[in-house]
């Protein structure tokens, strides 16, 4: 079996052995860990921050349609 070359030349060692499970835990664990400092950045209680969807007056900030 011939041995597996990339455009660069050899494959090295690391790039042979890296398949599609090492491939996919390193996603899941990478987006568990932005996950996981995204909940914890959110959790910090600075003030009184919170997000109010309705705080404003819709009524007033709707985009008007033409009337012919």
């Amino acid at each position: 079996m011939a041995e597996a070359e990339s455009a660069h030349g050899k494959l090295s060692k690391v790039d042979r052995d890296f398949d599609s499970t090492r491939f996919m835990i390193l996603f899941w664990g990478t987006i568990a860990v932005v996950l996981v400092i995204l909940y914890s950045i959110s959790s910090i209680k600075t003030g009184e921050w919170a997000w109010q969807p309705f705080a404003h007056d819709i009524v007033r900030h709707t985009i008007e349609t033409s009337q012919m």
